[in-house]
């Protein structure tokens, strides 16, 4: 994801998904007030999958927690969810 546009009241990003089975483009926006997730229309091999689009809102909801201090993220090049003992990716 990269951030296109932020300020007190949304942030825009744009997005990027890949997994082995397809990718996917698209830009999502968050509101600064209620922390809202809104993902746009997807270009790409359809739609992501859902549990992809989970992801995505997590870590939107993440940088939103964390925008009143931190200001919005740049860039999220990589998310990647910790297993029990394991460092491994469900986007790899």
């Amino acid at each position: 994801m990269r951030l296109l546009e932020g300020d007190g009241v949304r942030a825009s990003f744009r997005v990027d998904l890949a997994t082995p089975e397809g990718r996917w483009s698209g830009e999502a926006e968050v509101a600064a007030g209620d922390g809202r997730v809104e993902l746009g229309p997807w270009t790409g091999s359809g739609e992501p999958p859902p549990w992809l689009c989970h992801y995505l809102r997590a870590g939107l909801r993440g940088a939103w927690r964390q925008h009143a201090t931190q200001g919005w993220p740049r860039r999220f090049t990589r998310w990647r969810e910790e297993r029990d003992g394991d460092a491994g990716s469900p986007l790899e």
